[in-house]
């Protein structure tokens, strides 16, 4: 697909010690795929442009009504599959050079949170739980409560950080809470850790599919253990490629006992 281009200049005050950083929109009225809008903006510009707030967006949104855009345009944000774990406020936690986890999470995982012990897991971003701000909503509803209402997501950068996060839910009971940590698979094609999405509804997903697998397994094997639903998910991601799979969690669980029920006359077994 062929889209328009806005590219981003910044410019740098010389006149003063503490120089302010300009940011300009430029808006090319031509039309090139993502990776020559790239290249372009980075050899007439800087790059393709960040959109790092909803003042932004506003703005980009102003400047093409203003100059009439007829169609999309491209912005740099570009899926990696790399998949890094980044703080909601925009820093990767390498970068921030702290962690507690209780163990690895999964692929299928991609939002933080955190348990009365202090300890960070990762789960599916559509679970609804508790949050630091306030209320039960899922990770992203919860991101933009907060920034709506006070600033952002909590972070626990460091261990004072995380040990002020565990007093906070120890003294309100809760299990297990929402916090500003995520796994994105996007990154901006200047290398910026802004956090910010806007995905038009249904956009990022186009067609979701539920399907139910029977298994058969050593009584001995815990289908449950995440090591051995994360194994299973990848022999099926290889035998499915090209689509997106993750497992739909009930009741905590990904895998349900199979109820067992009387046979009669009228049922039939097909082996």
């Amino acid at each position: 697909m062929l889209q328009l281009v806005i590219l981003l200049l910044l410019q740098v005050s010389s006149f003063t010690l503490c120089s302010e950083v300009v940011r300009q929109y430029h808006l090319m009225n031509v039309e090139k795929g993502w990776e020559d809008a790239q290249t372009y903006c980075r050899e007439y510009f800087t790059d393709l442009v960040t959109i790092r707030s909803h003042e932004d967006m506003e703005t980009l949104i102003k400047l093409t009504n203003v100059i009439n855009v007829p169609s999309e345009i491209w912005i740099g944000l570009k899926k990696t599959g790399m998949g890094t774990w980044s703080w909601s406020v925009g820093e990767k936690t390498r970068s921030a050079g702290y962690s507690n986890w209780a163990a690895s999470p999964a692929s299928s995982h991609h939002c933080g949170g955190m348990g009365g012990d202090g300890k960070w897991f990762g789960w599916l971003c559509n679970t609804i739980r508790p949050f630091v701000c306030h209320g039960e909503k899922n990770w992203r509803d919860a991101q933009t409560y907060c920034r709506l209402n006070y600033f952002d997501l909590a972070s626990a950068r460091s261990e004072t950080e995380n040990d002020a996060l565990q007093q906070i839910m120890s003294s309100s009971s809760m299990s297990s809470v929402w916090f500003g940590l995520f796994r994105d698979e996007w990154q901006w094609s200047d290398q910026s850790n802004s956090s910010f999405r806007h995905w038009e509804p249904d956009l990022k997903i186009k067609h979701v599919k539920i399907v139910r697998v029977e298994m058969k397994s050593d009584p001995s094997l815990i289908l449950n253990d995440e090591a051995v639903s994360n194994a299973i998910l990848q022999e099926l991601k290889q035998k499915f490629q090209g689509l997106d799979l993750q497992w739909r969690v009930q009741d905590g669980k990904i895998f349900q006992e199979k109820e067992k029920k009387k046979t009669n006359e009228e049922d039939v077994i097909v082996k």
